[in-house]
């Protein structure tokens, strides 16, 4: 798939026809021990148990030996089975001191890096950091003709990930796993939950990680993957027409002709002599383009207003509104263009010319990998063949797989590998979750309060005043996503000042989005309460002290001076007092302009102990018999009863000095 060039949605590679292909290739080229192959040490990896070492590659031969993790041998040769898997044939001393020879499967078997002290100096030289190093060590290890480069560039790696990630360069197919496809900008569309389709509904932009999983060369650092940055050049001292036929094998081109009996792989090499670019790539491009076994009709000449007309590489094969992929790729190879043979009115010019063109505007201008050509580091970034984010590494893989095992132990490959500027250290990492991404909220309220800003499902904050007598509020919340859930919704009470409310988003694939509501309660208009009088009001133990014996209800409330508020008698047992004395365990209520109350003070009158207001003869004789025990005080009452003011109960000496008082012979103090 390429940006403006880019191939029709439907025609996209079929991975299962790719896979029998790889599969038929090695099945008809196994080996045993290649020529020149090195021998290595290598332990056992990955067993619970034992590791059956076999007669010969495959689980259906006889079992030679057992070997267990950690387990040392010598590996000899290599041997692909029937089933395409790659098997060691390794060499050990058994506990019987007895010399096996025999296969294991490869994912068991892991090569023991030896030490290469020119090899670690060269890998300086070039540049590699060490997050490159392990993995070009074990191909080292293996393929020592292997010639590794560093393209050192001098662009960070935030800024080429940045522009790699600008909407619709990089895009996968739409029915992959949801991390693979990004929810940023217009690529999303939260309320529908629909992804926006670019160069047809079948492919979308994909996100940022899985951008980051192609960009980082360090992924692609095996003997598979690595061949997305060899050289796409054309070179004749491996490139030939049997590897062609390999690689075509099982695919539409297999045993199919094109003008004058002239066989697919003949005119794929013709191509890549003409063109100087490798017929392996280009017969790579031709499957990912057009398609493995059933091919586009794009290449069938037969499309109604273009007979005969032909276009091998989906050059300006992209949808636009008024057309589809299939008819601008034609109307592109329809137009005249001697450098490029066209018209394409025949296979082979269109292969040839096809080629040619490829040549021309990517490989012998500097993109000459398939990692450069999906990612421009000459233009840099906006020149790329392909947007398919996976094109570079399926491009890679099919055209190594053209090589013969034993070219790949004898020639000298060169790679060409790139290295940014202030890559991370941690290896970017593949996207596994799926599940529905969306935790977007369709609607927010809080009960009566207008949120500010207006409700937005991509704002996060809002901020809401409400006056110091509202003290609770009720959060309501929907998703677009019914398969997203939602907390933190529901009543809130609310303090003084301000109150953070969190509105959690959970989506099917687990990503969370955090809706945040501050709400700030006002502070209660102030109430202040002054006294005309020698009235004390005690904040502390919340009591009103400084009364006189028969001290009116009119007359304290008049010497009360409240503002913003309001001030009020009642008496034990609750009920308004505006008439009467102020006695010994009244209440003063003070509440603000609002009706709330704000405050509660207790009265008390020393020596009144009968809670009448006035001090007595009769008070004298209740705290008689409180001293002799035949009466009980409590509460405000008992405190009222402390005549003395000592701070020791009521005593004899309290009852003295209210009999004085009474005499008329000496005062009580009342603060």
């Amino acid at each position: 798939m390429r940006h403006k060039f880019s191939k029709q949605g439907a025609n996209v590679i079929c991975y299962i026809t790719i896979i029998s292909i790889i599969v038929g290739f090695f099945v008809n080229n196994t080996y045993t021990t290649a020529y020149g192959y090195d021998e290595r040490a290598a332990i056992v990896v990955g067993i619970s148990t034992t590791l059956n070492v076999r007669s010969d590659a495959g689980t259906g031969n006889s079992v030679v030996g057992t070997l267990k993790n950690s387990d040392e041998v010598t590996v000899v040769g290599e041997k692909y089975a029937t089933d395409g898997s790659l098997w060691y044939q390794v060499k050990y001393i058994d506990s019987e001191s007895k010399t096996i020879i025999g296969y294991c499967h490869s994912n068991y078997i892991e090569i023991v890096y030896k030490s290469d002290v020119d090899f670690e100096t060269y890998l300086s030289e070039q540049g590699f950091p060490e997050s490159y190093k392990p993995a070009l060590r074990t191909l080292h290890e293996k393929y020592p003709n292997w010639v590794f480069k560093a393209d050192v560039y001098n662009y960070t790696w935030a800024e080429v990930l940045q522009a790699e990630n600008v909407i619709g360069r990089s895009l996968i197919a739409s029915d992959e796993k949801s991390s693979w496809k990004s929810t940023v900008g217009s690529a999303y569309n939260w309320k529908t939950g629909k992804w926006t389709g670019y160069d047809g509904p079948g492919w979308v932009q994909a996100s940022n990680d899985l951008v980051a999983y192609y960009l980082d060369p360090r992924n692609f650092l095996d003997e598979t993957s690595i061949f997305q940055f060899e050289s796409l050049s054309y070179n004749p001292a491996f490139h030939n027409e049997d590897g062609v036929k390999k690689l075509i094998k099982s695919t539409f081109m297999a045993t199919a002709t094109i003008e004058n009996n002239k066989t697919y792989s003949s005119a794929i090499m013709e191509a890549a002599v003409r063109s100087n670019v490798s017929p392996y790539h280009l017969s790579s491009s031709i499957i990912q383009e057009i398609g493995s076994t059933t091919p586009s009709t794009i290449i069938s000449g037969t499309v109604p207003g273009y007979l005969g007309i032909y276009n091998y590489y989906n050059w300006g094969a992209y949808t636009t509104s008024n057309a589809t992929a299939i008819q601008n790729g034609l109307i592109y190879a329809a137009k005249s263009d001697p450098a490029t043979l066209r018209p394409w009115k025949t296979r082979l010019d269109a292969i040839v010319g096809g080629a040619i063109k490829l040549g021309t505007d990517y490989i012998n201008r500097g993109q000459n990998t398939p990692y450069y050509k999906k990612f421009d580091l000459v233009t840099p970034y906006s020149h790329q063949y392909m947007t398919h984010i996976r094109a570079a590494e399926l491009e890679g893989t099919r055209s190594g797989n053209a090589y013969t095992q034993e070219m790949k132990n004898t020639m000298n490959f060169v790679f060409n590998i790139p290295v940014y500027k202030s890559m991370p250290d941690t290896v970017a990492a593949l996207p596994t979750k799926d599940g529905s991404p969306n935790n977007a909220l369709k609607s927010l309220s809080v009960s009566g309060c207008n949120l500010t800003p207006t409700f937005n499902y991509n704002t996060l904050n809002y901020a809401i005043e409400v006056a110091n007598s509202v003290s609770k509020v009720k959060i309501s919340a929907t998703a677009y996503d019914s398969t997203a859930t939602i907390s933190g919704t529901g009543e809130l009470k609310l303090a003084v000042g301000s109150n953070k409310a969190t509105i959690k988003v959970t989506a099917q694939n687990g990503d969370v989005r955090n809706y945040v509501i501050t709400i700030v309660r006002k502070e209660g208009t102030q109430v202040t309460t002054t006294f005309t009088t020698s009235f004390v009001k005690d904040t502390t133990k919340m009591q009103i002290r400084g009364l006189a014996s028969k001290t009116k209800v009119e007359d304290f409330l008049k010497a009360c001076k409240v503002e913003n508020g309001s001030i009020s008698v009642v008496n034990s047992s609750g009920t308004a007092k505006t008439t009467g004395y102020i006695a010994t365990s009244d209440k003063v209520i003070i509440k603000d302009s609002a009706g709330k109350k704000i405050s509660e003070y207790t009265c008390i009158l020393y020596g009144d102990v009968n809670g009448d207001g006035v001090i007595n003869i009769i008070d004298s004789y209740i705290i008689r018999k409180y001293n002799l025990g035949t009466y009980t005080l409590t509460g405000a009452f008992l405190e009222a009863g402390d005549v003395n003011r000592g701070g020791d109960g009521i005593n004899i000496m309290d009852a003295y000095m209210l009999r004085k008082y009474n005499l008329g012979q000496r005062t009580l103090n009342q603060n």
